[in-house]
């Protein structure tokens, strides 16, 4: 019994990680669409608001945008 607990939690534990890194490389692709034009025409009132924008919910905590 302890053995199959054991394999269990090391299985969800790999898909928890997999998710997690496929939903942050999702938002950061969202992201960069949202703010492609802005970074491009150096609009940083724009870029400044949309980063608040996201920074504003709870599932985000760091932000960086970095030039191409």
């Amino acid at each position: 019994m302890a053995i199959l607990i054991t394999i269990n939690q090391f299985a969800l534990g790999g898909s928890a990680a997999t998710q997690l890194f496929q939903r942050a490389e999702t938002t950061a692709r969202v992201f960069a669409n949202a703010v492609s034009d802005a970074v491009i025409s150096t609009d940083l009132a724009t870029l400044d608001a949309t980063i608040e924008t996201a920074l504003s919910g709870e599932e985000l905590t760091y932000l960086r945008v970095l030039s191409p």
